[in-house]
């Protein structure tokens, strides 16, 4: 997901340049996109839940930007609005970091498990 003024909301697609400008803004070396469905991800649903705003469709980044801002993208279309195309990004460990390491939080300090 990404902030938007508006609040957190999803990405309906990205290209290999996004995911590592994704993962890059949060420290790591780069990521990449995951290759499968959001509905299973390590056996969990990872897509967003119904109601969840999309921001983004076709996010596209070359590599030098410095924020996703600078990046390309389409406003989303219907195709999108069931989430099951939302993208899904595995970022790179840092050196000294096992898998696992990273945990998102909600706004509202729950886990996502």
């Amino acid at each position: 997901e990404v902030r938007t003024s508006h609040g957190f909301a999803s990405v309906c697609g990205l290209n290999q340049g996004a995911a590592n400008a994704i993962c890059e803004a949060m420290g790591y070396p780069g990521g990449s996109i995951y290759p499968h469905s959001c509905s299973s991800v390590g056996g969990k649903n990872m897509c967003g839940s119904k109601g969840l705003p999309v921001a983004l469709q076709n996010l596209r980044c070359e590599g030098a930007e410095d924020s996703l801002s600078q990046c390309q993208w389409e406003e989303p279309d219907k195709s999108c609005l069931d989430h099951s195309k939302d993208s899904i990004v595995r970022c790179n460990s840092s050196s000294g970091e096992s898998e696992g390491s990273l945990r998102l939080v909600a706004e509202d300090g729950s886990l996502n498990s």
